[in-house]
């Protein structure tokens, strides 16, 4: 199946190979592709006849309009939330209300659909929703594109959580190996947004980089980046990074 990307403004066709093994998003499916789809596409590229070999499928938007970025601000900060500020890191297409580099206030109304990209489980539903959105989680929204003519009111059909990247510094005496979890202070832009404290928990299937091969490789104050899924414990509305 054919779709056309667009990168920095110019537009590449490539061939997407699906297969068996390749997971689809919220029960989506080949079947369910149209020329409006918007997808999101993880797999290996051969850059020799520009061809991919998907390993995971992501409808962002059926819709024909989609735009990523850090939600700054989120209306009410507890409960379910009816709108949030996006800070606009990509769009398509580019002829909307919508700009790079603005914010925009994004209306819901309750009946959009939810889900957290590389995680395609009944779970997701429990860990992102409108109760859990989060200052500085790293988003895609979809919907027509007559939705986004106006930045003050953007209205759409799909919020995905995608990972974030973390600079950060350690806090000292929080590493706990028996929970596996460490804090850390956010730093730089997204630290503005993300003021608070944030415990990171790490797994079996984290990776670890840099020579860096547990948490016993930690120190206090210690300069990290991290990167995973940034979430809201809608139980005490503290924040957590699932570290991949």
């Amino acid at each position: 199946e054919t779709y056309l990307l667009r990168n920095d403004g110019k537009v590449r066709q490539f061939t997407i190979n699906v297969s068996s093994t390749t997971s689809w998003d919220g029960g989506a499916s080949l079947s369910s592709l149209t020329a409006s789809s918007i997808v999101a596409v993880s797999g290996f590229l051969d850059r020799a006849d520009a061809t991919l070999n998907a390993d995971e499928v992501a409808v962002v938007s059926q819709d024909g309009f989609y735009a990523g970025g850090l939600i700054t601000y989120v209306n009410p900060a507890t409960g379910p939330a009816t709108s949030f500020d996006l800070y606009v890191r990509g769009l398509l297409p580019t002829t909307t209300g919508l700009q790079l580099g603005q914010i925009g206030t994004v209306n819901l109304s309750g009946s959009e659909i939810f889900s957290i990209y590389w995680m395609n489980n009944p779970l997701t539903q429990f860990l992102f929703n409108s109760s859990a959105l989060l200052p500085g989680q790293h988003v895609a929204i979809g919907g027509p594109a007559s939705g986004a003519a106006s930045a003050s009111a953007v209205t759409v059909n799909r919020v995905m959580l995608r990972a974030s990247g973390l600079n950060g510094t350690i806090v000292p005496n929080s590493v706990n190996s028996s929970n596996g979890s460490f804090q850390m202070q956010v730093n730089g832009f997204v630290g503005v947004l993300v003021p608070q404290t944030v415990t990171v928990y790490v797994t079996g299937k984290t990776g670890w980089r840099d020579g860096w091969t547990g948490l016993g490789n930690l120190a206090n104050n210690d300069k990290v980046r991290v990167v995973g899924l940034l979430l809201k414990n809608t139980t005490n509305g503290n924040t957590i990074l699932i570290g991949r």
